[in-house]
């Protein structure tokens, strides 16, 4: 990407380091031919950090900024986890910059899980989908809309909120199985 599509690799630096407040830019030792050889990472404090030396966190994020700002871009990104080792803030950062390129990227779609509540907080109700696992091992899902008491607190809690406070064990009765 950095010798092929500098613009990409520009907006992936800047977009690393909006979710990465600690990250300074990302850069390349060179092999003798001048081609780039191993990933370095500069950030508040310290300078030229190798990818074991990072959090985590850093690297899902750059794995998955690599992945949207590729060439060949897939039209379905599925994330497992997604809060997975980042802050709350970095989180919702990462939404934030995830709803962005859905607007530009209308043929992008993005399934994601979390546990997180900061992270659901984020999320719209009507985007959030619950699971459950019965006790026969099928899954049932639902949407948080569709929660019995949704409309009683729809206007007075974010969707963390309702998660915390719902719980899943709803959906098995309300769920279509899986």
């Amino acid at each position: 990407m950095t010798l092929y599509d500098p613009d990409s690799w520009a907006l992936l630096q800047e977009n690393l380091c909006k979710i990465i407040p600690t990250m300074v830019r990302l850069r390349h030792t060179k092999n003798p031919n001048g081609t780039p050889h191993a990933l370095l990472f500069d950030t508040q404090g310290a300078r030229g950090l190798s990818a074991s030396q990072v959090s985590e966190g850093t690297l899902l994020v750059l794995g998955l900024l690599a992945a949207l700002y590729a060439a060949d871009r897939p039209s379905v990104i599925l994330l497992d986890d997604l809060d997975r080792g980042l802050h709350p803030r970095a989180q919702r950062d990462l939404i934030e910059l995830l709803r962005g390129l859905l607007v530009t990227n209308p043929d992008l779609q993005i399934v994601a899980t979390t546990h997180s509540p900061y992270l659901l907080d984020c999320i719209e109700p009507h985007e959030v989908r619950m699971t459950y696992l019965r006790d026969d091992g099928s899954t049932a899902c639902d949407s948080l809309t569709n929660h019995p008491e949704f409309e009683k607190w729809k206007n007075e809690m974010d969707s963390g909120e309702m998660w915390s406070l719902f719980g899943e064990e709803w959906v098995a009765k309300a769920g279509v199985a899986g």
